[in-house]
């Protein structure tokens, strides 16, 4: 809830071997406090043998996998997705965890394109908010969310028509339901976040937008989402004191959370703070071993603090996590070419053109080094 802290809950069958591979409480152990989960799953088992390797399981352990790191999880959604045993419900689960693929893996984004046309509107509703990554880099993406402008029912059609709010027609009847819905909505946090993006991506009013955000994270002082979209907004803004203070607002919400404190790197260095911006970004790839980004602006960071070793070590994690981005070995060829190691600073640019051919910064840099003049800058 918006307001009010809640507890959700649900009366499933106790699984304790899902307690001992995912932490998941089970209701044997709740009563049975002198005994461990090795006992519990020993006595259904003996009890109810093959039955306990239930659907639901396999469904809990393919959700676990997706919302960990890699793609442990990705072949088990879309299987997931497709399995016609599965309610509309589970489906609408997998194709939301599939979001963090849909602009980088084709047969993901081809699976939730399909699923726009799924005859339950909770899945296709749920299919094109997972696509809203894909949407900037793909016009088949967006020509098939505003196909759902017209869709018979009104909760797809709004979130059609907010996916595609920056040039919407709003006296279109998508854009009016979209309207009426942010009326409704507008004493909630949520129906505020929403009007700080529309007249944010419509209008492109930072000011506006900011007291809408304002109002929200008043309404919720818990939330640090909201904390977040207000450093970002003021960032934006060129306001990096008021910023940095949001973002470590929302740290403190949520101290765990690898993408705040890697955002709290970036907000650091706004400001020039050098130290603080190394330590809350090598905070957060603790939290999160496989945040490209992180590495990269601590490869950055790490350097601009006098310590070029650790810095391309972590260029070279950011590298090896995400081969497909330049700017890693470009970085790296940078600072081996301020270090004098012209034959390892040749290699590295060398790398980061068989990424990307048409990089520019670093087919400068590669002229810079067959010249044996000049510098370069990640």
């Amino acid at each position: 809830m918006q307001r009010h802290s809640r507890h959700d809950h649900g009366f499933t069958i106790p699984d304790p071997v899902l307690t001992r591979r995912l932490a998941i409480p089970n209701a044997c152990n709740r009563c049975h406090t002198d005994k461990d989960s090795a006992w519990a799953t020993a006595a259904v088992e003996k009890w109810y043998g093959t039955k306990m390797d239930r659907p639901s399981r396999s469904r809990t352990l393919t959700i676990a996998a997706a919302r960990g790191d890699g793609d442990a999880g990705k072949n088990g959604l879309i299987a997931l997705l497709n399995d016609s045993t599965q309610s509309p419900y589970w489906k609408a689960v997998a194709a939301g965890l599939l979001e963090r693929w849909a602009d980088s893996d084709p047969p993901v984004t081809e699976q939730l394109l399909s699923h726009l046309r799924n005859t339950d509107p909770l899945a296709r509703d749920t299919a094109a908010r997972a696509l809203r990554p894909a949407l900037p880099s793909m016009p088949t993406a967006k020509e098939a969310i505003q196909a759902l402008l017209s869709d018979p029912v009104r909760c797809v059609r709004i979130t059609a028509a907010e996916l595609l709010r920056a040039e919407l027609d709003m006296t279109s009847p998508a854009g009016r339901d979209l309207l009426r819905m942010m009326a409704q909505g507008a004493d909630q946090p949520t129906g505020q976040l929403q009007a700080a993006m529309l007249v944010l991506e419509r209008h492109g009013s930072v000011d506006e937008a900011a007291k809408h955000l304002e109002k929200a994270a008043a309404w919720d002082p818990r939330s640090a989402a909201l904390q977040r979209e207000l450093a970002v907004i003021y960032s934006s803004a060129d306001r990096p004191d008021i910023a940095l203070a949001h973002i470590q607002e929302a740290c403190r919400l949520e101290p765990s959370n690898a993408e705040y404190q890697y955002l709290l790197g970036l907000a650091f260095s706004e400001v020039g703070q050098k130290d603080q911006t190394v330590a809350a970004l090598e905070r957060a790839v603790a939290l999160d071993p496989h945040h490209a980004r992180a590495w990269y602006n601590l490869g950055l960071a790490r350097f601009d603090t006098g310590h070029p070793a650790e810095a391309l070590n972590a260029l070279a994690q950011a590298q090896h996590i995400d081969p497909s981005d330049p700017k890693a070995p470009y970085a790296a060829a940078t600072i081996l070419f301020q270090l004098n190691r012209p034959t390892e600073a040749r290699a590295a640019v060398e790398q980061a053109l068989k990424v990307q051919a048409d990089y520019a910064p670093a087919i400068e840099l590669l002229r810079t080094l067959r010249n044996g003049t000049g510098g370069g800058n990640p």
